[in-house]
């Protein structure tokens, strides 16, 4: 995750923290931070150290911003082919998300969004 660069030194409890946000990543939107401490096996200080070390005010904004990072990556995932997006023989659903996701990697890759 970009939200976690390698050149930070971090503790090993904030690698434990970071290593389940890692593998969890779908489960963040309903965790707390009590939560996240107990999954983790860590405190909800370390969470809260963890999140200034990252730029973030808190876990909600640490939360937030994992949650934006994880939507603009699942549409960056997606192989986009610009010269051809989709062939004549795919059905229309195909042909709309080869579109949507030809327009969504040019709308987060090429002009980032703003946090």
């Amino acid at each position: 995750m970009q939200l976690f660069p390698k050149n930070i030194k971090y503790t090993n409890t904030e690698k434990d923290v970071i290593h389940y946000i890692e593998h969890h990543i779908n489960d963040i939107d309903n965790l707390t931070i009590t939560d996240l401490a107990k999954e983790s096996h860590t405190s909800n200080a370390t969470i809260i150290r963890l999140s200034h070390k990252v730029n973030c005010n808190g876990f909600k904004d640490l939360k937030v911003k994992i949650i934006k990072e994880r939507e603009n990556n699942h549409y960056l995932d997606n192989n986009v082919d610009f010269s051809f997006p989709f062939s004549p023989i795919d059905d229309p659903a195909t042909i709309k998300n080869s579109i949507a996701n030809l327009y969504l990697y040019y709308v987060i890759k090429l002009i980032p969004l703003k946090s």
